[in-house]
């Protein structure tokens, strides 16, 4: 409804090609959506837009599930006693904890 249409306008005014889109159906269920926003020109004047939406309920829930599994890492990691560091895929060292710190003289904060 109008909530639709707001946001989109939104989303035009800023510029945006990409708008989120939460609606709640009959049964009151959450659906997330990605809206492609393609403006309709004829000239210079903008005549319409059409909208693209790609259903992201599942995405979304999913990336908030792996958001939360690592904050609850960092977590563990800081709360960790023992020396721990995190390598990234180049075996680069990407991140230690305070356990690492005293035991390498490593300061967390002069990275």
């Amino acid at each position: 409804g109008k909530e639709v249409v707001q946001a989109v306008q939104r989303a035009l005014v800023e510029g945006d090609q990409k708008c989120p889109l939460v609606v709640t159906t009959q049964s009151h269920h959450r659906r997330e959506f990605l809206l492609t926003l393609v403006q309709q020109r004829e000239a210079s004047a903008v005549t319409g837009v059409s909208c693209v939406g790609q259903e992201v309920t599942d995405l979304q829930a999913a990336v908030r599930t792996a958001q939360q599994q690592a904050a609850d890492a960092a977590a563990a990691l800081r709360l960790a006693t023992a020396p721990v560091c995190i390598l990234d895929r180049h075996c680069a060292v990407t991140d230690w904890n305070t356990a690492m710190a005293a035991a390498t003289s490593w300061d967390r904060d002069n990275r």
